[in-house]
């Protein structure tokens, strides 16, 4: 469900009904397969679904409903196509376009995003080209396709982690990669809060679980998929976890000689 309110919802539609010319039901030009094919360019949903017809089946009807039902991310997707759209065909007023614009900002401040902090980025490169894709991805809710991508993302991280703290990975899978990182964190006192650790170490046990997914549950082979709710709910934690560790000051970690 999205962060919406009813007020801006409505002034959504009114400012759609000024310039829609057919009449109450519709939305501006669009007919029954431009309007499908421009929410699912936008957004990757099909506008045709029964769960947009809960309170009728009116172009107009089934996007008030994906404005209710659908996440912020989706949401803003959508918005800032239709902003784009209706400026380009003069369908939105200046004033339509700036309260649209302030909607999508405010909805944007409820978003979860992954951060990357320059200070520990071997691939800075690389890393950025994941993060923009896996972003994408998750804003249109393709979160099978996620869970490959931060697979890898991740494992940019711990090199550049360990780069950082000029200390070999002796691990290839992620959990005992992460084992090392705890292990590390522990030894250094980063982290005053026993549940901090065994958050922690749950992870560890987690990331094994993500490798198997990973390599049986995803399109990297020929498997059988994840469910879509079970892959969003490991990706959201994976990039909590994302975000945990790159929030780390690591340049504060002092390995002694021999702790190799």
């Amino acid at each position: 469900m999205s962060d919406l309110k009813p007020a801006d919802i409505q002034e959504i539609m009114r400012y759609i009904r000024r310039k829609t010319k057919k009449g109450a039901g519709y939305v501006w030009d669009f007919n029954d397969i431009t309007y499908k094919e421009f929410i699912n360019g936008a957004t990757g949903c099909n506008i045709d679904e029964e769960k947009y017809k809960t309170n009728g089946t009116s172009k107009e009807k089934r996007l008030r409903q994906f404005f209710i039902i659908e996440d912020n991310a989706r949401v803003i997707l959508l918005l800032m196509e239709m902003v784009d759209y209706g400026t380009r065909r003069n369908f939105l007023l200046k004033t339509h376009i700036k309260n649209m614009n302030k909607i999508i900002k405010e909805l944007k401040n409820h978003e979860k995003t992954i951060e990357i902090n320059n200070s520990t980025i071997k691939n800075k490169k690389e890393e950025e080209i994941l993060l923009k894709e896996i972003k994408d991805k998750i804003s249109k809710g393709q979160y099978v396709f996620v869970i490959d991508r931060l697979h890898t993302l991740l494992k940019y991280k711990y090199e550049a982690i360990f780069k950082s703290i000029n200390r070999e990975i002796k691990g290839e899978t992620l959990d005992a990669i992460s084992g090392e990182l705890n292990n590390i964190l522990r030894t250094n006192d980063v982290f005053k809060e026993k549940t901090t650790f065994s958050i922690l170490s749950a992870t560890k046990k987690i990331m094994k679980d993500f490798d198997d997914a990973r390599n049986n549950k995803t399109y990297a082979h020929a498997n059988t998929i994840m469910e879509k709710n079970e892959a969003e709910f490991l990706c959201t934690y994976l990039v909590y976890y994302y975000n945990f560790i790159s929030k780390i000051d690591f340049k504060k970690i002092k390995i002694e000689k021999g702790e190799n």
